[in-house]
């Protein structure tokens, strides 16, 4: 299970992702974020703080995300320990720079 929410109204817009970001949802998360870059001023930072699980297919995502939308309309913000674990194992830590930890 898992919940995507908007706050359009932040600076700037903000989507936050908690719960499962697997394989089980990475297609409705995809049509959730698609959407919501299309109708948001860019750019939208996602909030990963929440996140309890992840796969490969969650990194895939946020991977495309990332580089499909390299034009500063992304913007990575805080994650959890899970994400930051699964994204430095996998050696993507690089492609995918998560602000410090606060």
């Amino acid at each position: 299970m898992y919940t995507l929410e908007l706050d359009a109204g932040s600076s700037p817009p903000k989507a936050a992702i908690t719960g499962e970001f697997t394989v089980c949802h990475a297609a409705d998360i995809h049509r959730e974020l698609v959407s919501a870059m299309a109708s948001l001023p860019a750019p939208l930072e996602l909030d990963l703080s929440g996140v309890t699980d992840i796969d490969s297919a969650g990194l895939q995502l946020l991977l495309v995300a990332v580089a499909a939308e390299a034009g500063a309309a992304t913007l990575l913000g805080p994650a959890s320990h899970t994400v930051r674990e699964a994204t430095s194992l996998l050696g993507f830590d690089r492609a995918l720079p998560f602000p410090p930890e606060r």
